[in-house]
């Protein structure tokens, strides 16, 4: 998670406000109501799930994101359902190293 942050936080400092996208709006009962369920139904893993979502929308609110990650992180993370904040979060992470790399 150490490296989520860092990645975020690159991110907050290297991106224009005019490069900044808005983050999505997803459905955090929804998105772990799905995942429980794929899950037999727990409602500890629901409840967990909602804490982890909020998490990283309170973490993704704070970043400023190139509008074109955010895109095509957004339909990552929307691949399986409701859209998910944790994988957003991380697929942003994984697109921003794999630029730094390709660089």
């Amino acid at each position: 998670m150490k490296s989520v942050f860092g990645a975020l936080a690159l991110v907050i400092c290297m991106a224009g406000p005019a490069l900044a996208a808005d983050i999505p709006a997803y459905d955090i009962k929804e998105t772990c109501r799905e995942i429980a369920a794929a899950g037999g139904g727990s409602k500890m893993i629901e409840l967990q799930c909602r804490k982890d979502e909020a998490a990283s929308q309170k973490r993704l609110q704070k970043a400023s994101v190139p509008a074109d990650t955010m895109r095509t992180c957004d339909q990552i993370s929307q691949t399986l359902g409701a859209g998910s904040y944790m994988i957003l979060e991380q697929c942003i992470k994984d697109e921003l190293d794999a630029a730094a790399q390709l660089q």
